[in-house]
């Protein structure tokens, strides 16, 4: 799990989106692509990205679970087992090298 945890990590959009679960309310989900496009990005290449690799690899690690007809991602029913790592880069990003977010 460790090998995957590092993996999804390893892609920008995944982190942001992974951030910005962590960072919401429990009850609440995160607009895909909206919430997680970067202003260098066309959403229309992100949102083809999200959807057909990025997504199904978070849903398949079960850290995400994916609404494709209301374009929501909540946390899924592992995002307890990534949360801690997410929490300690969020909280040292001066730590890391380069930007990891």
């Amino acid at each position: 799990m460790l090998d995957l945890t590092f993996q999804i990590l390893s892609n920008k959009q995944r982190r942001q989106l992974l951030t910005k679960l962590l960072e919401s309310r429990n009850d609440t989900g995160v607009c895909v692509p909206e919430e997680v496009v970067d202003e260098d990005q066309q959403l229309e290449e992100a949102t083809l990205e999200l959807r057909h690799r990025h997504l199904p690899l978070l849903e398949e690690a079960q850290f995400v679970e994916w609404n494709s007809s209301r374009h929501t991602v909540e946390r899924g029913a592992k995002f307890g087992e990534i949360r801690p790592l997410l929490r300690l880069l969020t909280t040292n990003p001066h730590n890391l090298p380069g930007e990891w977010t």
